[in-house]
């Protein structure tokens, strides 16, 4: 099983891509992570140095990926944290991408989360 996962990732913590990557292979599935941004550590603590990505820089990593023809091998895309509306595009993107190609359903919630500022 091959999960393209498009999350935050920090250098101490574990959380965004930095959680979810390793729990997958732990549980024998691949995880193509794709980083919204790269931050020291989780942007909840009083400082944190890093950055977001554009979201032009997260689409070209994600065509990067639909270059190599390996969508059809895509069973789920997993996003998480994304910085503005362009990159949450981008990230809708991958999902089309991952349907049109797979020409399968991924189960999406019924319910939408409020969006709320860290």
């Amino acid at each position: 099983m091959n999960v393209l996962s498009i999350q935050s990732s920090v250098a101490h913590g574990h959380v965004g891509n930095s959680a979810a990557s390793f729990a997958l292979q732990r549980l024998g599935v691949t995880a193509w992570p794709v980083h919204t941004v790269q931050v020291s550590n989780h942007t909840g603590y009083a400082d944190w140095r890093g950055r977001a990505f554009a979201p032009e820089e997260v689409a070209e990593v994600i065509a990067g990926i639909e270059d190599r023809g390996v969508f059809p091998e895509c069973d789920a895309v997993l996003s998480g944290y994304v910085t503005d509306a362009a990159t949450a595009r981008a990230a809708a993107g991958a999902r089309e991408l991952r349907l049109v190609e797979a020409q399968s359903e991924i189960a999406a919630p019924t319910h939408r989360l409020p969006a709320r500022r860290i």
